[in-house]
């Protein structure tokens, strides 16, 4: 009987060993997965993030230009005018796919903001007034400006990231 006992003993430690292994390893599989949809969102919102600066810096240069009474350069025009449509198919983008990563919040947001820049877009505005190209560029800027400071809000929300 002794001898029968030195042999299950090990087949018990191997037994025990293999299901701690296998809950170790699980755990791990899970913090992985969860680190890596984490880091999904993170990179959703750094891309809409990222767009809002870009589109914002064409709108700004363009206002600054516009109040001095002066015209950007068409060399840095052409330049900025590139990056603000990349960042409006940026945008849209994200809006189309990456609702999966973005907070439902951040989605209407972004809605939101699609909606304000159309509306900028228009000639005239709500009561008919004709906006012309300050108008439009200081409304344009004004809704790149407050997305991008409620979608900062936002994401620190929904990624858990402490303000300060």
């Amino acid at each position: 009987m002794t001898i029968e006992m030195f042999d299950v003993i090990p087949s018990a430690i191997s037994a025990i060993s293999a299901v701690v292994v296998a809950c170790v390893a699980w755990a791990a599989l899970r913090r992985f997965k969860s680190q890596k949809w984490w880091e999904r969102r993170v990179d959703s919102y750094l891309r809409v993030l990222d767009a809002l600066a870009d589109a914002s810096a064409y709108y700004d240069r363009e206002l600054r230009a516009e109040a001095r009474g002066n015209q950007v350069p068409d060399d840095q025009r052409e330049d900025l005018v590139r990056r603000a449509r990349k960042a409006d198919q940026e945008i849209q983008k994200v809006i189309d796919v990456a609702e999966l990563f973005i907070s439902d919040e951040a989605h209407q947001r972004l809605i939101q903001y699609k909606n304000d820049s159309a509306r900028a877009d228009r000639p005239v505005d709500d009561d008919g007034v004709h906006i012309g190209w300050a108008g439009h560029l200081g409304a344009r800027s004004n809704a790149i400006r407050a997305c991008l400071a409620d979608m900062v809000k936002i994401a620190k929300g929904d990624l858990e990231i402490p303000s300060g």
